[in-house]
């Protein structure tokens, strides 16, 4: 399990106890501010529209669309982690 995937398990913890923010993560011995960066950056992503894809995996030969959030897709005919960074990264 990556360090995102943790905290957002431990996010998604937070969010399902009575607990505030402050003493979860006194009773977790996580840094507060640490905790805080990592609720932000998850409403960032969920705000984006995109999901974070895993470059590590081999290419595929596997169709893949990626759709922006103003609505342009593009189709690509194979899977490719590198491709599909660059496209993700385009501003």
């Amino acid at each position: 399990m990556t360090k995102q995937e943790k905290m957002y398990a431990l996010i998604a913890e937070y969010r399902q106890s009575d607990r505030s923010a402050k003493l979860f993560c006194a009773e977790r011995g996580i840094p507060f501010s640490t905790f805080q960066y990592w609720i932000q950056k998850q409403k960032k992503e969920q705000l984006s529209g995109f999901i974070p894809v895993k470059t590590g995996m081999p290419s595929s030969t596997h169709p893949v669309e990626v759709v922006y959030p103003n609505g342009i897709r593009l189709c690509l005919s194979s899977f490719n982690p590198q491709q599909i960074s660059q496209l993700l990264n385009l501003r």
